[in-house]
């Protein structure tokens, strides 16, 4: 683990923390005719991301060729749901959903941070010899 593992779970708190905001603002909107939720798009940017660049392994010699970064303007990525809305005023938040999601969305964010918290704790004891 190095300063590339903690530059992935920041921009996973960062995505989570984007995603958390979304849903406050659809569960904010729940009432406003024709609105439409937002969403984060980010474990479906990294699965393909993944899934093109194979994004397996560290590189632990110069020599290596480098594994591509998830940087640019994808990532995360906040999107639209224009889904046809069951509702008669044109708004398609749900609001259980939205519940569900925030639920999730903090349990997620909850893991990155206790596994920064595990790896700075870590680095910690490496430094103290495991003395306090």
């Amino acid at each position: 683990m190095d300063s590339t593992y903690i530059g992935i779970l920041s921009k996973a708190l960062n995505a989570y923390s984007m995603r958390s905001e979304a849903i406050s603002n659809n569960i904010a909107n729940v009432n406003t005719p024709n609105y439409k939720r937002s969403y984060v798009r980010f474990e479906e940017y990294l699965a393909k991301a993944n899934d093109e660049y194979k994004l397996r392994g560290a590189k632990t010699n110069s020599r290596h060729i480098d594994i591509p970064s998830l940087k640019g303007n994808n990532f995360p990525i906040v999107a639209k749901d224009n889904s046809v809305s069951t509702r008669e005023d044109g708004n398609n938040v749900n609001i259980d959903t939205e519940e569900v999601d925030s639920v999730k969305n903090y349990i997620n964010y909850s893991m990155i941070a206790d596994s920064m918290t595990g790896y700075f704790s870590s680095l910690i004891s490496g430094i103290t010899g495991g003395r306090k």
